[in-house]
């Protein structure tokens, strides 16, 4: 005696097309979303966040590796750079900034051979349109306004000049005069700046 096969019923395969559905779906799911991870660099991301608080999130770790050295070296700088007397070094790009001694010398600067070095000295004790008399003393040319040797003090009791360096190596100073107050800016071209002894009898 033959067995007939068994018919599925309507319901059956009906409820067996909405199992097929739903998996369906959820494959789709998991794609768009597996691929928004990886197309956002594998983020973090915390429910319920709005979007600003959740890149702010990701970039932080980055900010926690930053060297505490180049820290120190911009936090020096900064400060160096309230001190009144300080003086502002510019050239290739680089920005240094000199604090003068109880002599008004500034500490030595590096710069590269024929660089055009643009400082700003300040004299917080010349009254503004007050003469600066200006002299290099090695070599190096100046330029530009201070090339007649002398500036004028502006309303921020300050003076700019322009001074090209040498092609040779060596100390290259300039010397800033307003009658009894002298300013002394050192350059050095090559690739090391000796220690300079002064005698300070």
């Amino acid at each position: 005696m033959k067995m007939k096969p068994a018919l599925s019923s309507p319901y059956s395969r009906s409820r067996r097309g909405r199992v097929s559905r739903r998996l369906l779906v959820g494959l789709c799911l998991v794609t768009v979303f597996g691929g928004v991870a990886f197309w956002r660099g594998y983020a973090p991301v915390s429910p319920g966040l709005p979007e600003s608080q959740r890149v702010i999130s990701a970039v932080e770790p980055v900010t926690e590796r930053r060297d505490s050295g180049v820290d120190r070296a911009v936090s020096q700088i900064d400060a160096a750079s309230d001190n009144p007397r300080a003086a502002q070094i510019v050239f290739a790009g680089v920005r240094r900034v000199v604090v003068p001694n109880a002599r008004g010398e500034f500490s030595r600067v590096g710069v590269p051979a024929s660089a055009v070095i643009v400082a700003t000295v300040p004299f917080p004790d010349s009254a503004p349109g007050s003469t600066i008399f200006l002299q290099a003393e090695d070599g190096g040319l100046l330029s530009g306004a201070a090339s007649a040797g002398a500036l004028v003090v502006g309303e921020d009791r300050r003076v700019t000049l322009e001074f090209r360096a040498a092609a040779s190596d060596g100390i290259q100073r300039v010397t800033l005069r307003d009658g009894a107050e002298t300013r002394l800016l050192e350059f050095w071209v090559g690739p090391e700046a000796p220690v300079l002894v002064r005698n300070t009898e």
